[in-house]
């Protein structure tokens, strides 16, 4: 008897199961993206006159309706110059994570992203002060300090949002918030910028960067989505099982 009652609550668990499919399902044909872009505050801070300028290329990889791979690189120049010193600094960057998109494959649509992206950050760059001026009681100094190469690492987590604007071509923002783990550089000269991270004098940096990118098609992923079911609560439940092709 316990085995006869096991398989019919068996049975009656997986017919509730195919009904439920059956009546309220929604079949989205999701595409997979691979792409390459640019941010844009480099070079437009580099056209106004303000530093650091520079060029940053973005590539992403789909790995599926959630989850993509993302590699960033870039180079970057900043002078800064006031009345008692100046101080140059040049190098590249590269920042590799992952992209979470928070919006249901139904709303996406391989077309929207809403979601957060974490990145480790690799900072190669050489800076200097080719003039430092100074005075006292004894009087006035002249000196400088010589070019140096460093190595620097940070986290990034950045918050945002992309859309498709035309087809294959997408525009976006995010705001970024970064962590520096080492300078490179010690207490002597600290950074007075660090290319792809910011003010290398304080362990934390924020930003905000536009973004445009082609972004082409590569597969698609057929996702079955379960439409949301009201209970008594008022509280929906959704299921999706995703079906490789």
């Amino acid at each position: 008897m316990r085995k006869i009652s096991g398989y019919s609550l068996r049975i009656s668990f997986l017919l509730f199961f195919v009904q439920g499919i059956a009546l309220g399902q929604d079949t989205v044909d999701f595409p997979l993206r691979f792409g390459i872009g640019t941010a844009l505050f480099s070079p437009v801070s580099a056209l106004a006159g303000k530093y650091p300028g520079g060029v940053e290329v973005n590539g992403a990889f789909d790995l599926s309706e959630r989850l993509s791979i993302a590699l960033d690189g870039g180079f970057s120049r900043f002078r800064h110059e006031v009345y008692n010193y100046t101080y140059e600094n040049h190098g590249a960057y590269f920042r590799g994570g992952a992209d979470y998109n928070m919006l249901t494959p139904v709303q996406a649509a391989g077309r929207y992203y809403a979601g957060i992206s974490l990145r480790y950050g690799l900072s190669f760059f050489s800076h200097e002060s080719p003039s430092i001026e100074y005075d006292n009681y004894w009087g006035e100094y002249h000196t400088q300090k010589g070019n140096s190469f460093h190595v620097a690492h940070f986290l990034e987590v950045s918050p945002g949002v992309r859309a498709e604007l035309f087809r294959n071509f997408f525009i976006g923002w995010s705001v970024n918030a970064r962590l520096l783990i080492w300078s490179g550089t010690g207490k002597d000269l600290r950074a007075v910028d660090i290319p792809g991270f910011g003010n290398g004098s304080r362990p934390f940096a924020a930003g905000f960067n536009y973004y445009l990118s082609l972004r082409f098609p590569y597969r698609s992923k057929r996702v079955i989505y379960i439409k949301p079911d009201r209970g008594e609560t008022g509280e929906t439940t959704e299921m999706k099982i995703p079906i490789r092709n």
